[in-house]
């Protein structure tokens, strides 16, 4: 199943957005929910 980003509110876009960023400053190679 492939999800949109349009698929989303504006807010849930930016809480992913935050998390994909966190994931790349803490250099995990996983994104996982607990970095929502």
């Amino acid at each position: 199943m492939v999800l949109k980003q349009d698929d989303f509110t504006e807010q849930a876009q930016e809480a992913l957005s935050a998390s994909q960023k966190l994931v790349a400053q803490m250099r995990h190679s996983q994104w996982d929910a607990e970095h929502l």
